[in-house]
């Protein structure tokens, strides 16, 4: 097995194991989490954090989906890192 190294790559695997747990894995959230992913590839960000999903709201402000619904949608993948 490959080791992960793109946002974009996270994603897929990440909706590969909700669709193997039943989920559905198609409309505006895929949508959303995947554009985030090439947001943050683009941005050589390695690490999912908060000021990151912050930033890609704000460039997004003039789309169709308020600030709050997207910084949301994202905001369930970031999680504090683990204490070692």
């Amino acid at each position: 097995m490959m080791a992960i190294k793109t946002m974009a790559e996270h994603v897929e695997a990440y909706l590969a194991e909700r669709s193997m747990l039943g989920f559905s894995i198609t409309g505006p959230n895929t949508v959303l989490l995947r554009c985030f992913a090439s947001f943050a590839d683009g941005q050589g960000c390695g690490t999912l954090t908060s000021d990151l999903a912050i930033s890609w709201a704000k460039n997004r402000s003039r789309s169709s989906y308020p600030f709050t619904r997207e910084r949301s949608k994202v905001r369930s993948l970031v999680r504090p890192p683990k204490n070692q």
